[in-house]
């Protein structure tokens, strides 16, 4: 969704003497690539988080085979973001975006995730195409260091059907590998298609964001310790999501109520102790955000969500996990913007 981030972003010596010369190369074709860029921009930010239920995060982590997922078990952690884009040329689009979370009581739950993004955009009277690719590379849990990387091409098509109103038609397919075989679990493809719909009013400082996302899931099956019992699973499933977003801009603040909605539907059974049962769960989360815009540079960021999971494992006592939990989620950032 380039165009909503466009819109706001408006022998030793010898060795070492080739290491400089080609360093001060490199510097020089900066420059140069500086000044020739068409635009660009970018913003960081730094801030804190309090999450009521880390353990059931996606990427909660795996110990030796044992799948430790601990439920209401707060953590505070210490967010850090940076997105930075350019056009070094005009319709060719770069972008490089990393975070780090870093989870004080756990480090299990802690992060780093990083991704380079380089995309084609023709622009034609009133649409535009866009031709991309995404590289992600994921460390998570500190104490393990687990590693997943991401591969995704993608082609987007955009239409503007008014001075306040645009759409994105987006498909993508990503494949997904882990470094660690006990992370097994996480490999395999996935395949995307999203539809959404940007409305800007009040002289385009309000706006209402629509996004619908069904994506298939092609994973590899695992083997897995949940307490004593070991799990066939199998987990290759459908997701269909849906995101509503509004942001009323009123003076320095902008408030931004949004919910969204999560539907997961799993392909076959998990087979535990002599049980089959296939998993389907339904995700809802409401959520608010308080942005003070203190000046064009600077912006504060209050913000507070609520998920609520209800899965079809967990709803007898025979069930190897229970899947239904809630999570609350409260943030204070400052963002950086330029």
């Amino acid at each position: 969704m380039k165009r909503i981030k466009n819109e706001t972003k408006n022998g030793k010596n010898r060795a070492g003497s080739i290491l400089n010369a080609l360093t001060i190369l490199l510097i020089i074709l900066c420059f140069q690539s500086l000044a020739a860029v068409e635009d660009g921009g970018g913003s960081v930010s730094i801030g804190s988080s309090y999450d009521s239920n880390p353990g059931d995060d996606e990427i909660s982590a795996t110990r030796g085979g044992r799948r430790e997922l601990l439920k209401n078990v707060g953590d505070f952690s210490l967010d850090f973001s940076t997105d930075l884009f350019i056009y070094p040329v005009k319709q060719l689009y770069l972008d490089y975006f990393a975070a780090l979370s870093y989870t004080f009581k756990d480090e299990s739950y802690s992060f780093f995730s990083h991704n380079a993004e380089v995309a084609y955009e023709h622009e034609f009277d009133s649409s535009a195409l866009n031709l991309g690719f995404i590289f992600g590379h994921t460390v998570y849990d500190f104490n393990e260091v687990y590693n997943r990387i991401e591969i995704e091409p993608y082609i987007e098509a955009v239409h503007y059907q008014g001075d306040n109103s645009s759409g994105w038609y987006r498909l993508s397919w990503q494949y997904r590998y882990p470094s660690e075989f006990s992370d097994i679990y996480y490999e395999g493809q996935k395949i995307s298609a999203d539809i959404s719909e940007l409305i800007t009013f009040m002289n385009r400082r309000s706006s209402l964001f629509l996004n619908s996302s069904f994506s298939l899931y092609l994973l590899e099956d695992s083997t897995e310790i949940y307490d004593a019992t070991t799990v066939e699973k199998r987990n290759s499933y459908f997701s269909f999501a849906e995101n509503i977003r509004l942001k009323l801009g009123l003076s320095i603040f902008d408030l931004i109520p949004g919910i969204s909605y999560e539907f997961l539907y799993f392909f076959e059974s998990d087979e535990w102790s002599g049980i089959k049962k296939k998993r389907t769960d339904h995700a809802i989360a409401p959520s608010f955000k308080i942005v003070i815009n203190a000046t064009d540079f600077l912006a504060i960021v209050l913000g507070y969500k609520y998920l609520n999971n209800f899965s079809t494992l967990g709803e007898s006592d025979s069930d190897y996990y229970d899947y239904n939990y809630d999570r609350h989620r409260v943030m204070l950032e400052f963002s950086f913007k330029f």
